[in-house]
């Protein structure tokens, strides 16, 4: 019984960080909600990062909801017989305590890195999902990017043949810079496709103290501790480095290339650019006020414009949206591919905050 839920669960996960947020009534959101299948059962759900109870956001001071409330509210009603264990996991240590539970035959569906779970696929920890979405008449695989649901090696085979995972996200691959802070730097705005020299050249012109305000800015902030090494990866494809030549598929005969003069290129950047952040981002803290009022990053990689939208959802002030403003990634497309501005990830969730439980 459990794997027939497995499509059925990730979907109605899909919209949880905006539900999560969501301070309105209980009354309000189940008022229309209907029953949409009496299938029973028990499902096992270990979530890595998310928070089960109900709390306060320590930088904007919103109540959030926890997973817990979520599923009482949005899923249980929807899906009255099947019972949900939720245990969860804390992203630090997210890929050995999930690794375990594998083992161990102990959880059923699991929210975690899509590095992870490649790793459990090859390992045959995993089982593929393309027989149950054929059988779901209600899954729509439109809903994802095209590139990404048929791409993605977080939750497709190395071969693209079979399906072990469905997209929850699409990642934080954008870069964000702070206008204001450029303004009163006298720093020309980021180029729509900044290379990581632009990057390192306009940072530095912005470390040390604001000639406006006399606060001291800093012009960078990457995570220095990436579970996914993501500018990392972004930087090998601005310069061109490989770092191995083979298919996932045969790791064992991948043709490593590490020494390279491309790779060193990487390396180097990065030794420049770990001046400029202040020195917690090697523990993935320091940026606590981006996207802020009281913001004193100039440039943060591989970002996604949260705590704006949170920040503009809890005052009704719509001014940050204009002050941040999103480009391509490091190492990014040479096309603007569709690439969102705060403005419009706004408006699209804001849709979504107005029609609770419609997915």
């Amino acid at each position: 019984m459990r794997s027939k839920l497995v499509c059925w669960l990730v979907i109605l996960f899909i919209p949880l960080l905006v539900a999560c947020s969501d301070s309105s009534s209980s009354d309000s959101q189940n008022s229309d909600i209907e029953v949409v299948s009496e299938i029973e059962g028990t499902v096992r759900v270990a979530l890595a990062g998310f928070q089960l109870e109900d709390g306060i956001d320590p930088i904007t001071g919103i109540e959030n909801k926890g997973m817990q409330t979520f599923i009482e509210e949005e899923f249980q009603p929807r899906f009255p017989n099947i019972k949900i264990e939720l245990t969860q996991v804390p992203w630090e240590n997210a890929q050995s305590k999930q690794t375990a539970m594998l083992q161990s035959g102990d959880v059923d569906i699991l929210y975690t890195g899509g590095a992870f779970a490649t790793q459990w696929y090859q390992q045959g920890l995993l089982r593929e999902l393309d027989d149950l979405i054929e059988d779901d008449a209600n899954f729509d695989p439109s809903i994802y990017l095209k590139g990404v649901w048929e791409n993605s090696y977080s939750t497709k085979s190395p071969d693209k043949s079979a399906h072990f995972g469905i997209p929850a996200v699409l990642g934080r691959r954008v870069t964000i810079y702070d206008k204001q802070l450029f303004d009163q730097w006298g720093v020309e705005y980021l180029s729509e496709n900044p290379t990581p020299e632009e990057i390192l050249e306009k940072a530095k012109q912005m470390t040390g103290e604001n000639p406006e305000t006399g606060e001291q800015n800093y012009g960078l902030w990457l995570d220095g501790k990436s579970l996914n090494l993501s500018t990392f990866v972004a930087l090998t494809h601005a310069y061109g480095a490989t770092g191995g030549e083979g298919t996932l598929d045969d790791p064992k005969n991948i043709d490593w290339s590490l020494n390279s003069p491309e790779m060193v290129k990487v390396f180097e950047w990065l030794e420049k650019a770990a001046q400029l952040p202040p020195s917690d981002f090697l523990n993935a803290l320091g940026n606590e006020s981006f996207g802020l009022e009281n913001n004193n990053i100039a440039i943060h990689l591989d970002a996604t414009g949260a705590s704006t939208m949170a920040e503009v959802r809890a005052s009704a002030n719509e001014e940050l949206l204009e002050r941040f403003e999103s480009v391509l990634n490091l190492g990014g497309l040479k096309v603007r591919a569709g690439l969102p501005s705060i403005h419009s990830l706004w408006r699209k969730t804001r849709k979504m905050w107005k029609r609770p439980g419609k997915y």
